[in-house]
């Protein structure tokens, strides 16, 4: 006997194919997820790369304009001369900042004052829109930062350890300083006499950018503040009785011998960084500390420390062999006859001056966060 049993469906087929059911159910329902962590993941290596990617640019890139001249030291009405940002004080000096751009790049003190979209453009975040913090901590100063606030999560992060380049100083005492034995007399009748003279200080380009002096430690008053200090004034000239006032009369820049005017800041662009805006001077004078108003006259007879700061500026060398000088016209007011000590001079200001505190580096952090 044949027995036909093909219409039967076995207990253990029908339990087979309720699992596979049960399982195939489960993967659909999953692959959702599956897509938006994908997703997920896609992003926010798009974020951690425009971090990064800014963060190089910044501190390894020493920023283009349109003109030649150094972004920073473009007037504050003409951003649009700066083609791309960048914080290194040159390409040869990757991870070392330049202080005079971090000041221009986070606006302290108040210089550019640009959009968040005028920053974006300037620093190639890539091609879609993104919001950004960017903050910069040099050691033993406040945090610098621009951008939005930072969201809690899913955000692009870099983070890079740089160094700093402070300027270079000349620290001259006031006593190598000074000329002896000027003899001073009185006109017949008079109860004082004015008598005059002048004291320099030489920048020379050629001298400053010796390729043998390493970039770091390397002088460029081009794009780098100059520092002149004179210390111990009142030992000189205020234990003279016979000096009733010392001043500077005035301050006055000749490049290659020929006076520097106020023209020649404009670099053929009327409205320059100086030259319209005041409260951007091409130095600045300070005596026991405390900023002295351009144009006037610098009473230093009591003075302790004179510090003269000259703010970096491209037009100061057009030539290989050019050269600066700082030039202070000083005068005395002598109410006694007698035999005086002043101050006068010329002093080189180089590496071979026993007076120059060379250029120093200092730690810090630059942070860039990407949304």
């Amino acid at each position: 006997m044949i027995k036909d049993d093909s219409g039967l469906i076995s207990l253990d087929f029908i339990v087979g194919f309720t699992v596979f059911l049960a399982a195939f159910i489960v993967v659909i329902s999953m692959l959702p997820g599956v897509y938006v962590n994908i997703q997920s993941s896609s992003a926010d290596s798009g974020r951690d790369m425009t971090a990064y990617r800014t963060g190089v640019i910044l501190a390894e890139d020493s920023g283009i304009s349109l003109n030649g001249i150094p972004w920073e030291q473009q007037p504050p009405m003409r951003p649009e001369n700066i083609v791309r940002f960048g914080l290194a004080v040159s390409k040869e000096t990757p991870n070392i900042l330049s202080p005079e751009k971090t000041e221009r790049f986070f606006n302290v003190p108040a210089y550019f004052n640009l959009t968040a979209d005028e920053y974006r453009g300037k620093l190639m975040f890539g091609e879609r829109p993104r919001s950004f913090n960017i903050s910069f901590k040099e050691d033993g100063k406040e945090t610098l930062y621009i951008g939005d606030r930072v969201p809690d999560g899913m955000y692009g992060f870099s983070k890079r350890y740089v160094k700093v380049k402070g300027a270079g100083r000349l620290v001259v005492p006031a006593e190598n300083l000074t000329r002896d034995g000027v003899n001073i007399k009185l006109p017949e009748g008079a109860d004082e006499y004015i008598c005059g003279n002048t004291t320099s200080f030489i920048l020379s380009y050629a001298n400053l950018s010796d390729r043998s002096v390493p970039p770091a430690y390397r002088i460029d008053p081009k794009t780098e503040r100059a520092f002149i200090v004179i210390g111990g004034i009142n030992t000189v000239l205020g234990a003279q009785d016979g000096i009733s006032s010392a001043v500077i009369g005035s301050v006055e820049l000749l490049k290659d011998g020929d006076p520097i005017t106020a023209a020649d800041y404009d670099y053929g662009v009327k409205g320059s960084a100086y030259s319209s805006y005041p409260s951007y001077p091409p130095y600045i004078c300070k005596v026991d500390g405390v900023p002295v108003e351009n144009g006037t006259e610098i009473p230093i007879k009591d003075a302790d420390v004179l510090e003269f700061v000259l703010f970096p500026n491209a037009m100061y060398f057009p030539n290989p062999d050019s050269k600066l000088e700082i030039l202070f016209e000083m005068r005395y007011t002598c109410i006694t006859d007698g035999e005086y000590r002043f101050i006068q001079g010329e002093t080189d200001y180089g590496y071979d001056s026993p007076y120059l505190v060379p250029p120093h580096l200092t730690d810090g952090v630059l942070e860039v966060c990407i949304w």
